[in-house]
């Protein structure tokens, strides 16, 4: 453990999870069995938004992080092997004989890359796909399809508009209380992702256990006027 944080960590590794790591200053061992993380400043949502899957140190210690045959010969614990690799078109696995909770009774499997929702819609329904990530909009096609089964995936992932410090204008707290105030969310919500989903109000999902209800609050136009009122 203490090797993958410290690598993802490590300012020469390529690695987009290092932002969601910013909170933390310093990863230390207590004992055999106990890592213990240290914050530069509290940060709520760390259990739930820093979680890593574990790289093996003696598999991919030797190796550059960039470069390494690690990158493209991964290896894991879980019930399927990565056998081939097609970039941009394809990977291949086959079952983990050695997985923990069994062999799987799927002994291939085998993962289109597709970019395009339309498409892998459509391959879904000529046959071509036996299952696909479809936005909702899409995947409500196929509900009452009695040949597939559609479930809706429940997420940490939340999405927001930001706006630019540097800037004058929108780095006022007044205009960024104010926009706050003014927006629908809900409308968006319903327009946008066709319903799929909760309204957010923070980097923390309404389900979480630390989020907070008090921070909930509906659109109110009126605030935001008051707000805006004599603002130059």
């Amino acid at each position: 453990m203490l090797f993958t944080y410290r690598t993802v960590l490590d300012e020469k590794t390529n690695n987009t999870s290092r932002s969601e790591l910013d909170a933390i200053k310093e990863v230390r061992a207590d004992g055999d069995d106990n890592v213990v993380f240290t914050l530069k400043y509290p940060y709520a949502p760390f259990a739930g938004r820093t979680v890593l899957p574990i790289v093996p140190e003696h598999m991919a210690g030797e190796q550059d992080p960039n470069t390494g045959s690690f990158n493209t010969e991964p290896v894991g614990t879980g019930p399927y092997v990565l056998s081939s690799w097609s970039k941009g078109e394809k990977l291949t696995f086959k079952a983990n004989p050695k997985y923990w909770g069994g062999a799987p009774k799927v002994k291939t499997l085998t993962m289109a890359v597709i970019a395009d929702d339309n498409v892998r819609a459509t391959r879904l329904r000529s046959g071509d796909l036996d299952g696909a990530v479809l936005p909702p909009n899409l995947a409500a096609t196929f509900k009452g399809d009695a040949g597939r089964k559609t479930y809706d995936a429940k997420s940490y992932d939340f999405r927001t508009v930001t706006l630019p410090q540097e800037k004058k204008v929108t780095a006022d707290l007044a205009i960024r209380q104010a926009l706050d105030a003014a927006v629908d969310r809900k409308a968006m919500l319903d327009k946008i992702l066709d319903g799929a989903g909760r309204p957010a109000y923070g980097p923390l999902p309404v389900d979480d256990p630390w989020f907070s209800q008090s921070i909930e609050r509906d659109q109110d136009i009126g605030r935001a006027r008051r707000i805006l009122d004599n603002w130059l």
